[in-house]
């Protein structure tokens, strides 16, 4: 049933997307805008891997990461639609949401959206800087703190002016990371983020996310803070430190740094990484450095190489190399 379900849901984003684009086709050019207007967009991305760790079998795979499409609608002047599926998510659906814009400061939405949490995870996939996105950010989101989820939510620029602007985003969800079969008990997660932007060349971000279990009564809460400057025209920095507590009651925390230069088509990089499942603990903690060489020859393709180096605590290092080509459109 679930395999049905997903074919008539491409079938549907499919016959949409067809329909939405031969009404586009003949939509006037003047200056005067008009109403519907649509995007179509997707992203696929095939990707090799390597595992150089002793007597790996199979050391080495092809896997489809992605295969995205994408319809966004601007239905009027201030209200917008959005809907993208994955062919590679068991949930397929990723974003399903309405965007309202009371006025040029805030802006309203719901659906199934990313929740403000991390500044990683909210950083399109078109855009990531690596082909992972950091350890210490997968396990927030395992544990319900960040990625996607179903609720409201409120995005306020409180503060502008021509080089500086403060952002604050917040919501309410189901805190059950995107699951279309509805909530599970009355308990919902809240989010909240703070951005303080300057210009393009630094920012910072604060960002909290809290829940409370209606089952067990138990009060669970992360927190994050994170950067990002770019000292000179092509040097790019960016850093994320987070910590949140497990249903176990342990705390898991960790951060990462990334540096990224710019050598005209092509980009250089560098992440390092510190991750505990349990702060308390060493046990379980894991050191990971990422390297990479990118070579993006148009706006529409990424060629990337990343060399994986990850060692746990009590283990040898262990090491993967990981190809990937990114084409969005």
């Amino acid at each position: 049933m679930k395999s049905m379900k997903n074919i008539f849901v491409v079938v549907f984003i499919l016959i949409v997307t067809e329909s939405a684009y031969t009404q586009s086709s003949q939509q006037p050019t003047d200056d005067k805008k008009k109403y519907p207007d649509i995007e179509i967009g997707g992203t696929i991305q095939p990707i090799w891997m390597y595992d150089f760790k002793a007597g790996a079998f199979p050391n080495n795979e092809f896997f489809l990461k992605r295969a995205r499409a994408g319809l966004e609608v601007k239905i009027t002047k201030n209200l917008d639609a959005e809907i993208e599926v994955d062919l590679t998510d068991a949930e397929l659906i990723k974003d399903a949401k309405f965007d309202y814009e009371v006025n040029q400061f805030v802006k309203l939405s719901a659906g199934k959206r990313k929740i403000p949490f991390s500044r990683e995870r909210l950083t399109s996939v078109k855009k990531l800087i690596f082909v992972d996105i950091s350890k210490i950010v997968k396990e927030i989101e395992d544990i319900g703190y960040a990625g996607r989820d179903i609720g409201a939510n409120i995005d306020w620029l409180f503060y502008t002016s021509k080089t500086f602007e403060v952002e604050l985003m917040a919501g309410v969800y189901n805190g059950t990371a995107g699951n279309l079969q509805g909530d599970l008990n009355n308990s919902k997660n809240y989010a909240q983020r703070l951005e303080f932007n300057y210009q393009k060349d630094f920012s910072i971000g604060v960002n909290s996310s809290q829940r409370l279990d209606s089952i067990t009564a138990k009060y669970f809460v992360a927190n994050g803070v994170d950067f990002f400057v770019r000292p000179f025209k092509k040097l790019y920095l960016d850093g994320e430190a987070l910590i949140g507590k497990r249903q176990s009651g342990k705390l898991t925390g960790g951060a990462y740094a990334t540096v990224e230069y710019e050598i005209g088509d092509f980009l250089i990089g560098l992440r390092f990484e510190k991750y505990f499942k349990d702060v308390k603990s060493n046990v379980d903690s894991r050191d990971i450095i990422t390297s990479k060489f990118e070579w993006s020859p148009n706006k529409h393709m990424r060629c990337q190489i990343n060399y994986v180096n990850s060692k746990e605590f009590g283990s040898p290092a262990v090491s993967e190399l990981l190809l990937s080509t990114q084409i969005s459109f």
